[in-house]
């Protein structure tokens, strides 16, 4: 039986391949995945894709086959994924044209200096966002908590991209958990494109669930530990930070209704900390190295005032494995101040 074979072109690498039907694969090229008569015709419509961003269909009668490419274009025009598969000629198949069931894919595209997730309508369509979730750009705390329901699993993924180099590449298959509260099986594929200064990440998402819904994963001992840390505690809240910009990267509880912590369209203010108090960040990520370290600064309100944030500081592992780490800041919101300039949350 014919499937579509999703495919990872972003970058000058060779495309790859990410999944063949509902099968995860790990991202071998495309040329060496496939063989037979059609491997030619298969990836030269995947090039024309690529290039055109538009979608190929070459029919070749006499071999009994035709090939449809159809390109996953990110906001930012990256053509991040292709998926192609080439059915008989005549057609012999069911549907309507005649080709295999498309599953739910996107491409995404994130810009490593602003912090800024740009997702296609289709990969809001994976997720069954609604229209109010639906922004053209998203910052860490808004798309990485759907990202995966393995928190682990998605830091370790974040950090793989934060030290990635020019062309490296992930491939993972996780269980995510759609706006629309159902748990999917999703694989995700990306690639780093560019160095310091003009970094991206490029990459493609699909469903690739069998039957109405996954299946729950066993619960893992890191996972309960990580959960009893987090026990919900009365007017304190927990984020992530990353170690090296100090910014924000998710909120492991929910966070401060009182707190300004992502940009709003009608506000006159932007988030922030104070002035002020930058020292006392700098000094505290220095602090943290060496153990748990006290926090006290002035983060903007709502209401554009400033208010006293204070608590502990903590290392958190991201990725032992690459030895990158984030800060786990365990605070509580105190009152307003004066105002000043900021430095962005």
């Amino acid at each position: 039986m014919s499937e579509w074979i999703l495919v990872a072109t972003a970058g000058d690498l060779d495309p790859r391949v990410i999944a063949i039907g509902r099968t995860r694969r790990p991202l071998k090229p495309l040329k060496d995945a496939i063989r037979g008569p059609r491997r030619t015709a298969i990836c030269a419509a995947v090039d024309a894709a690529v290039e055109t961003s538009q979608v190929v269909e070459t029919v070749h009668a006499r071999e009994g086959f035709r090939v449809v490419a159809e390109p996953l274009v990110s906001p930012t025009g990256v053509v991040a994924g292709v998926r192609v598969c080439a059915v008989p000629h005549p057609a012999t198949m069911d549907s309507l044209d005649g080709l295999p069931e498309r599953l739910p894919s996107g491409a995404w595209s994130w810009d490593m200096q602003r912090g800024v997730m740009l997702a296609s309508s289709e990969t809001f369509d994976v997720y069954q966002a609604p229209p109010s979730k639906r922004l053209v750009e998203m910052y860490p705390p808004q798309w990485l908590p759907t990202l995966t329901d393995d928190m682990q699993a998605g830091f370790a993924a974040l950090s793989a991209h934060i030290t990635g180099a020019d062309g490296d590449e992930m491939v993972e298959q996780w269980p995510v958990r759609r706006l629309d509260g159902v748990l999917r099986d999703m694989v995700f594929a990306a690639r780093v494109v560019g160095s310091v200064g003009d970094r991206w990440v490029h990459g493609v998402v699909s469903d690739i669930t069998e039957g109405v819904a996954a299946v729950p994963p066993d619960p893992s001992f890191s996972g309960a530990l990580l959960e009893a840390e987090l026990a919900v505690e009365p007017d304190w809240y927990r984020a992530v930070f990353d170690l090296k910009t100090l910014g924000l990267v998710r909120w492991l509880s929910e966070p401060p209704p009182m707190l300004l912590w992502l940009p709003l369209p009608d506000s006159p203010c932007e988030p922030g900390v104070h002035p002020d108090d930058h020292g006392e960040l700098e000094r505290m990520a220095g602090e943290v190295m060496r153990g748990p370290a006290q926090v006290r600064f002035r983060a903007r309100g709502v209401d554009c005032s400033w208010l006293w944030v204070e608590g502990t500081a903590s290392l958190m592992p991201l990725d032992p494995d690459r030895d990158v780490y984030g800060l786990l800041l365990r605070v509580q919101v105190e009152s307003a101040t004066a105002s000043g300039t900021v430095k962005s949350l």
